[in-house]
């Protein structure tokens, strides 16, 4: 959405083929409005298998259910055999059945416009299936974008259960679209590590945030000193030294008790609301629902300390979730978790941020918290707000010239590759 809101600066026009009916764990309709009005939409079916798992469970809507999309703690036997179809029915992903719509209409947009290139981006990762699909028969430039892995991600390796068959069918898929594909792009060093035996060209374009959407907000002062996750935390964000931190700072400190609050705004896995139970810490939290995005940012920008977590998973140390850049935005001081010599680590180090303390150093990220407390204490007010510019690297708006860059690049290339050069000229074809 993103790029297509800023490509038309850099003399793209976006066309985008989306679904019409798609089943999703939230939406956010004020995110239209950022849609530029020289972007062509085109909506389509789908098949949606969350849809008919709903039915056959005596629900209505469309909201992705949480037992096929993570978390399984306790589930029943229909949820097992939904996860266990899901797994090796659906390749590379659920999201697979809009592949025939997509394609179809794609080529419809393609013999009426003047296409010069094509971007897929995932996940689902089941959408690049249909820019190699359009690839092949029209021989445009072609760009793969991953904002996650795709064989190798955390779903696929440790949430589903795929068999061996399964496993090599989209192994295949994958292995055959990244040799296809003119470009991979990909939001990390170490996601792209992956692909370097298989891909034609890496490009490394970040996750970002729109400066137009962090306006400076007045201090206010507050009554509590609160610590904010904002969005989905997944069961491997279950970091045991926080909790501890936390709870020892509680035991310790009279006026931390007092003043601490716990903020999540999303939707915490229930595991890890249990284990900060257990560690004591319920009177402390406070649980609010999703929200739109702009308010969340808000959110961001209001509260005392916010709460990076990076994934604990085989290949965290290439995670850069696009909500650390957005912290960032924001200016509030972060407290963040997670490998001390991945992406995430060189980026806060890059945006002259606090830098990223290890999962697992209890008293490191005690120490952190309590002096970020004192600070509080002065005033009763926000931290001190971040003022260098330095993060401004990670713009949204300076991000997508970079895409623009590769797709002049590759249109350029294209051009050139049709000519054939003859003795007594050349020839387009």
């Amino acid at each position: 959405m993103k790029f297509s809101k800023y490509l038309p600066a850099y003399g793209w026009t976006p066309v985008i083929i989306t679904v019409k009916n798609g089943a999703y764990s939230a939406t956010d309709q004020t995110l239209l409005e950022a849609v530029p009005p020289q972007a062509k939409v085109f909506k389509t079916p789908s098949l949606e298998p969350y849809l008919i798992y709903n039915f056959l469970q005596g629900k209505s809507g469309k909201q992705v259910p949480e037992a096929m999309s993570g978390s399984y703690e306790n589930q029943s036997t229909f949820q097992k055999i939904s996860r266990f179809i899901r797994s090796n029915f659906f390749i590379p992903d659920p999201k697979v059945g809009w592949f025939p719509f997509a394609v179809k209409k794609g080529k419809k947009v393609i013999k009426k416009m003047p296409v010069k290139a094509i971007i897929t981006t995932g996940p689902p990762n089941s959408v690049h299936l249909i820019g190699k699909k359009l690839r092949k028969k029209y021989n445009i430039p072609w760009i793969m974008d991953f904002r996650d892995p795709w064989t190798s991600s955390y779903l696929v390796k440790e949430l589903i259960s795929r068999s061996r068959m399964a496993e090599n069918i989209d192994q295949g898929m994958e292995n055959r679209a990244l040799k296809l594909a003119d470009c991979v792009t990909g939001i990390s060093p170490g996601l792209l590590s992956e692909f370097q035996d298989r891909a034609n060209r890496l490009e490394v374009i970040y996750n970002g945030f729109d400066e137009e959407e962090f306006p400076p907000y007045p201090k206010k002062t507050q009554s509590k000193f609160s610590l904010a996750y904002i969005g989905s935390l997944k069961p491997n964000q279950n970091i045991h030294a926080l909790w501890q931190a936390l709870a020892e700072l509680i035991k310790e400190r009279d006026d931390f008790r007092k003043d601490f609050v716990l903020q999540f705004t999303g939707s915490p896995n229930p595991h890890i609301i249990d284990t900060i139970k257990n560690y004591g810490l319920q009177d402390h939290l406070n649980l609010s629902g999703f929200i739109p995005h702009q308010q969340a940012i808000e959110q961001m920008q209001q509260t005392s300390l916010l709460l990076f977590i990076v994934p604990r998973a085989k290949y965290a140390k290439s995670i850069t979730s696009g909500k650390i850049f957005e912290y960032m935005a924001s200016r509030t001081p972060i407290v963040s978790l997670g490998p001390t010599d991945g992406d995430a680590a060189w980026i806060l180090n890059k945006a002259r941020r606090d830098p990223i303390i290890d999962y697992d150093d209890k008293e490191g990220i005690k120490k952190f918290i309590g002096e970020k407390y004192n600070q509080w204490l002065n005033n009763r007010q926000l931290l001190p707000q971040h003022e260098g510019d330095d993060h401004m690297y990670f713009s949204r708006k300076k991000l997508t010239g970079q895409l623009a860059q590769i797709l002049n690049e590759l249109t350029n290339e294209h051009k050139a590759d049709q000519f054939i050069d003859f003795s007594n000229g050349s020839f387009l074809l």
